[in-house]
């Protein structure tokens, strides 16, 4: 079973982490970070949510493909994966330290399509 819950909303986004089975890997992933990362994080939620932008310079929210997004936490070199649905709306689905090499990004990708995917048939998505 999947599920939403709510990590920031505004006039421009509303932003979501994912619930599988009772276990939200992007919070697990958040909370294991310092504390200095975890307040970027939660930071860059809320300037996408006020302004559909990541700061100053959107090298921290970067589109991968089709409907994949990463977040970057540069102090930390963790990307939190995500997907954004119908342009107002981006859903965080797990993360990881930076992958490295292609091979690893397409897994990671696959993984956030297939999550999309399950929150599509389950009728989850706003």
């Amino acid at each position: 079973m999947v599920r939403l819950r709510a990590l920031s909303e505004g006039p421009a986004l509303s932003l979501f982490e994912l619930v599988v089975d009772g276990r939200c890997a992007a919070e697990e992933l958040i909370t294991s970070l310092p504390r200095q990362a975890q307040r970027r994080f939660r930071k860059m939620f809320r300037l996408l949510a006020e302004s559909g932008r990541a700061g100053r310079e959107d090298a921290s929210f970067k589109h991968l493909e089709s409907s994949v997004w990463e977040m970057k936490e540069h102090s930390a070199n963790v990307r939190l994966f995500c997907f954004r649905h119908q342009h107002r709306v981006i859903v965080c689905t797990h993360g990881d330290s930076k992958p490295g090499g292609n091979a690893r990004y397409r897994r990671e990708i696959e993984k956030v399509l297939r999550l999309y995917e399950r929150c599509r048939i389950e009728g989850v998505l706003p």
